[in-house]
């Protein structure tokens, strides 16, 4: 049996649905923000909101509310208003980008995170040593894991600078 042409288009468009609402179940993030990318996605030229709704079969209101998420992840860009003063949106594809901006705006905030909490459990074992409630034994035990801490995040952020240096390098 040979498909027809929407029917080839819809059953690409689902496949690549489901391929990247696993990829956001494993984030955490609502499935439908895959739905709503991967029709983005597969789409060769800009798209309104009112058709992306139609196209994953939502509510504009919905569809609305997570297209600002995916701007907000970087994942889609809201291109400037034409003529019939409609917003068009188009997906980020190149996976190079995506994982780029992934790593600027959450891996180095979170590096950022573990930096302090380092600091912060080195700062407070001390104090906690000499006020006796920690056997210097103990304390090496501490220390210790803050040091394979420290270790683990001077790797990613050396792996993060590798990447973004590669961008730069572009």
């Amino acid at each position: 049996m040979i498909m027809t042409t929407p029917d080839a288009r819809i059953r690409l468009e689902r496949s690549l649905a489901t391929g990247f609402a696993r990829v956001c179940q494993i984030y955490g993030i609502p499935d439908v923000y895959g739905r709503i990318y991967a029709t983005l996605y597969a789409s060769p030229r800009p798209i309104t909101l009112e058709e992306l709704a139609d196209g994953v079969g939502l509510a504009k209101s919905t569809v609305s509310v997570a297209v600002r998420a995916l701007e907000r992840y970087r994942f889609v860009v809201r291109l400037p208003r034409q003529s019939d003063r409609k917003a068009r949106f188009v997906a980020i594809t190149d996976p190079m980008d995506v994982l780029r901006d992934l790593c600027r705006y959450f891996v180095e905030p979170e590096l950022e995170v573990g930096s302090d909490m380092i600091d912060d459990l080195r700062r407070e074992l001390g104090a906690a040593v000499e006020a006796g409630a920690y056997t210097e034994e103990d304390a090496r035990v501490l220390e210790h894991r803050a040091g394979e801490l420290a270790a683990a995040l001077a790797q990613g952020r050396a792996l993060i600078g590798q990447l973004l240096r590669d961008d730069e390098g572009e």
